[in-house]
């Protein structure tokens, strides 16, 4: 992915970055770490499972809740991990793997409409969420992002950020 494709999709509205977006929340780049995740309460692979790793209060607050796994689809749990620092679950799939591009389309959509509203003004970091062992394009990730920014008006700021194994 390059600056141009998601100046051109997102209007400005997004920075894009290359590096680990772990060490760049722990360097206070951004006060809330967005990733998707299953609705299995599974935090088993890829960026889920680091954050896991390293932020086990985004593990807990996934397990704790009450919601069956067909109604998490589409929707965010938080993870306070102190003053303005936050991980954000993001329902994005509903089964680990590989996923129906329809599917995700709706439900990353959803998840960011309400992650754009929860947290509007702040600034928020997510990496490449889907096109990874999900199977998504860099296109169905930013047109998502696009669609819940405009029906949001986010006024905050998002960083995108490439994973670069420097």
């Amino acid at each position: 992915m390059n600056s141009k494709t998601v100046l051109d999709v997102l209007g400005g509205r997004a920075d894009l970055v290359k590096g680990d977006v772990l060490s760049l929340f722990d360097k206070g780049a951004f006060e809330v770490l967005a990733h998707g995740c299953n609705c299995f309460k599974l935090m088993g692979a890829g960026v889920a499972l680091q954050i896991a790793r390293c932020y086990p209060q985004a593990m807990e607050v996934d397990a704790e809740s009450p919601l069956l796994p067909d109604e998490r689809l589409g929707t965010c749990s938080y993870a306070m991990l102190g003053q303005c620092r936050m991980v954000a679950n993001m329902y994005s799939q509903f089964e680990p793997g590989r996923c129906d591009p329809i599917s995700f389309k709706e439900a990353f959509t959803l998840a960011a409409k309400e992650l754009f509203g929860d947290w509007d003004g702040y600034d928020i970091g997510m990496p490449l969420i889907g096109c990874g062992i999900a199977g998504q394009t860099e296109e169905t990730f930013l047109n998502c992002l696009k669609n819940a920014m405009d029906e949001t008006e986010f006024s905050g700021r998002l960083t995108i950020v490439e994973f670069d194994a420097v």
